[in-house]
This record gives C-alpha cells, structure tokens and sequence, in this order.
C-alpha cells in the first residue's frame, strides 16, 4: 500500500466522536486492489464533522439526527495496511451502544514534557484533583494526582513502571481521572469516596519513557521524594502495564478477588469497541473484552513489589507501606499488533526493538479506555473479606 494512508481530521464536537478531539488526524480508508482508497462527501448543506486529509472534502456530516459517514471500509483488525477501519464503529457505538467510557485517541506518542503539561492541565481544569511534585528527572516534574482527602486509605494507581513500550496505560490513568470526575455524584462512585481516597502516578520514569530517543545521562534518573510518599495510608496498589490483557493478583491478594473485578471489568467494557480476530478456529466480529481472564503472579514478578527489601513499587513507598496493603494488582492490557508500531512494543523490552521506530499508537483511544475501564472496577469492587495474606513475601511459600 501507497503511503501516507488516507486519514481524516476532526473539525467539531459532536457525540459520535466522543474520544476524539477537534484536531485529532485518524486514518479512515478503505481498500480496493492493493490501493487505498476514500470517499468523500459533496454537495451538501449538513454540518461537517471531519474533513479528508487529502482534499479537504467532507467524509462525516450531521443534519439533525442524520449522519453520513464513509462505512465502506473493511472490517477492524490488527492488521497494519487495514488501520485504516481501526475506528469503523466508533461513531455507531457512541450512537447506538454504550460507546466510548472515557478513552482519548493520541495520534502519538507525546514526549515527556508534553505528557507532564497534560497532567497540569488537567488539573486546572478539575480543581477536585490536587497535584502534587513528587519528584524529578533533572528540570522535569513528576507528578501524582490526589482526589478526596489525602487522610483516607488510598486506592494507588501506578502508571508505565518499567519499561517505555507501556506508555498507553499511562495515558490511560489520566483518562481514568476523568472518568472519576465525571462519575464522582454517581451514587456507588459518592459512597466509595467517602471512605477512600484515589491517588494516580500517571508516569513516573520519565527517563524509560523517553528511553529511544535520549541516553539516561543527558537527562538524569528519575528520583522520587520518599517524605511525599512516605505517610500514605495505601489500601490498595494497582500498576498499569502492557503484555498480555490479564488481570494478575499480586503479593498474596486473592485470585477470588480479582476475579470479580475482572467480571465487572467485563460487564462494563463489552460492546464499547469492536473488530474482527480469530477465535476459535473462527474469523469475525469479537466485542473487546468478552472476557476479562485472571491469572496468578508468576514467581519472578514478586521482584517488581520487593526490589531488594528496600522500597517497594519503584522507589515509591517503603516496604511496610507497601505490605500493609489490601490488595495488589497488575493491569496487564493487551499489545495491538499493528505494524510497524508493534517493533517498539517488545514484551521482553529488548533494546534493539526499541530503537526501530517511535511510531504513533492507532490503538490509543481504544487502550486507553481499557486502562480506565479497568482501574475504575478495582475501585469499586468491595473487598467482602476477600484481603491480601499480610504476611506475603518474596519466597514465601
């Protein structure tokens, strides 16, 4: 395929694109014969919605309640020269099905700067999050976001810990912020917050995530200050990677636990997006998150929590903080397999991948819903009796 793909641009607000933002470049074509190819609208008075890259001619129009869009592309898959339907029904579900919960599409990769100014300005605009500096890489600030009083147990959510092919999930914790906003006055939401409190580290190794494209010693190691953090009350601690689309319960929390809150993850998540993979022998459409599979923490993984029997969760809390905690969780969301994007998601983090390519993320509004889908299920999912084993270590049989 010829490229740069057809794509479109976004020029208004409007329910369909819920996820997308007035300005947002999507790829949006189909294919005939080994060529792209894209239709456009002409002719008409409607209210244009979003515009071809390629000529500037409508593809998406509303008129009244009718909206006219290309939907003759193929179906969505993981396919690199197919990208170009990744969001085929993105504008039908946010019609007609539950559509997208709290996603946003990010045609690339930001840098760290411009990820630390999104965290801000996010907080400006929702004076019910305090942000807070809890520490830095050089002149960049690393950021934590608080909701409800700091003196309640704390729900912890750890974006990109390690390694800098996971920076999804890290979009996806501030997407995850937004959706508590907006939920906040829900009746089961009001009565989580008044006994807990949420705390969000939506990045907090500036110095992996830019890895590809600068050595660590041009910038400095990312060092966090452990007097910020050292008197959390934490409840719970969540952190957010990619490999695999699997809830792991970690440090002795319950498999029974985490199994409903992956049950609910899916019961939320079913419907919202759509495309088309092999299952069971069979090819066609699959509704994302038709199932929400659990499995155990394998034994090596207890070195991401114990790191030396120093601190805990890369350098964030002490060790009694830390296993003082109710529950323990690794998001574990799926890589998209698109190409050529998928050379800087290695799921051994080898150097050598990352080196290739610092692609955009076609998958990023779909993952970053995901990412909030799934830390807002933990959140609401009670305990019932169901905590961690306090005495659980590394080694422990």
């Amino acid at each position: 395929m010829a490229e740069p793909i057809p794509s479109i641009r976004i020029v208004a607000d409007d329910p369909a694109l819920r996820g997308f933002a007035v300005g947002d470049v999507v790829p949006w074509c189909g294919q005939r014969k080994g060529a792209y190819r894209q239709r456009t609208l002409s002719g008409s008075d409607a209210r244009v919605l979003a515009v071809s890259t390629l000529n500037g001619e409508p593809v998406f129009v509303r008129k009244g309640n009718l909206y006219a869009l290309d939907l003759d592309l193929e179906e969505p898959n993981d396919k690199w020269d197919n990208r170009g339907a990744f969001h085929k029904w993105v504008p039908v579900s946010n019609l007609v099905g539950p559509g997208v919960r709290a996603g946003r599409y990010w045609a690339k990769k930001p840098t760290y700067a411009e990820f630390a100014a999104e965290v801000r300005t996010f907080a400006r605009k929702h004076p019910e999050w305090a942000v807070d500096v809890i520490g830095r890489r050089g002149e960049d600030e690393i950021h934590a976001l608080t909701l409800g009083d700091r003196s309640k147990p704390l729900y912890v959510f750890i974006g990109m810990p390690h390694a800098e092919d996971e920076w999804t999930p890290s979009l996806g914790s501030l997407a995850f912020a937004e959706l508590l906003s907006q939920s906040r006055e829900q009746p089961e939401v009001k009565a989580r917050l008044e006994k807990f409190s949420v705390k969000i580290y939506p990045l907090i190794h500036p110095t992996i995530y830019e890895s590809p494209l600068h050595p660590p010693e041009k910038w400095g190691f990312n060092a966090i200050d452990l007097e910020k953090t050292r008197h959390d009350k934490v409840y719970t601690i969540t952190q957010l990677h990619q490999g695999g689309d699997v809830l792991v319960p970690a440090c002795g929390t319950p498999t029974e636990l985490a199994q409903r809150v992956a049950n609910r993850a899916r019961d939320d998540f079913a419907g919202r997006h759509v495309w088309w993979a092999h299952h069971h022998q069979k090819y066609g459409p699959q509704v994302w998150e038709s199932r929400a599979p659990v499995a155990p923490m394998p034994p090596s993984w207890s070195a991401y929590w114990w790191q030396g029997g120093n601190t805990s969760c890369y350098q964030l809390y002490p060790h009694d903080v830390v296993f003082a905690a109710q529950a323990m969780y690794f998001v574990e969301q799926d890589f998209i397999l698109l190409m050529p994007e998928r050379f800087t998601q290695a799921n051994h983090h080898h150097a050598l991948h990352r080196m290739f390519f610092e692609h955009s993320s076609v998958a990023s509004l779909l993952l970053t819903d995901q990412t909030a889908n799934w830390c807002m299920s933990i959140f609401l999912t009670d305990h019932a009796g169901q905590d961690r084993d306090p005495a659980w270590r590394p080694g422990r049989k």
